[in-house]
Formats: C-alpha cells, structure tokens, sequence
C-alpha cells in the first residue's frame, strides 16, 4: 500500500529517536497509543517512537486527519483499512486491531468510513 498524501509537507512532528532527534511528517503517523504520560507513536515504516506528551497533547494538535477512538488510541483516518461493526475495532493497514469505545462507536465509525 502506497504512502497516504493527504496532508501537507510541512506539517511535521520533532521526536527523539535512539538518542537523536528526528523529524516525522504527520502523514507518516499511523497510531497513537497511550501509555500514561507518554504516547507510543506507530510509523507507517513499522517503527515505535515513545514521546513524553499525553495523547490529550497529540488529539489537540492533531485535530484534522486524526481520530480518537478509544481512551487509550488515536488513529490517523488515511490508515484505517476497514470497521468491523461486530467486534467494534477497526483494522489497520498494517494489521493492527485497535479497539473502538462503545459509547461513540457510531459516530466514530462513520467518521472513520468516510476517510
């Protein structure tokens, strides 16, 4: 699957990375995780990155594109491969089963299929 390029070029994020800093482009983000104050961010080439923001920071920065779908996960809308309505997940394009909570269910899943 091709790399989505919906979003402008210039919209970039800074994170350390092994020691260093780097610049990763929105576009490049496929899932947020939760983890306390930390977020886990997942990258379209397969790589982790742990930052030291909350997902609250990243849900008000990353208003367009992104979605929150459970208390714990924010996905980038350009990789959500398809809604399974059953089991209330959606899949990711790169596999990934990430949990939708309940009580929005429909409306974040129609949100989601629209993308």
């Amino acid at each position: 699957m091709s790399t989505p390029t919906s979003f402008l070029p210039s919209l970039q994020l800074r994170v350390s990375f092994n020691d260093h800093k780097e610049t990763v482009l929105l576009e490049d983000i496929v899932l947020l995780t939760s983890n306390g104050n930390y977020t886990s961010i997942t990258l379209s080439d397969g790589r982790t990155v742990l930052t030291c923001r909350t997902l609250k920071h990243y849900e008000r920065c990353f208003a367009k594109g992104f979605v929150r779908v459970h208390r714990a996960y924010m996905v980038n809308r350009q990789y959500v491969s398809f809604v399974n309505h059953s089991q209330k997940i959606c899949i990711l394009s790169n596999g990934q089963r990430v949990p939708i909570t309940q009580r929005r269910f429909m409306s974040i899943s129609k949100c989601l299929e629209a993308a």
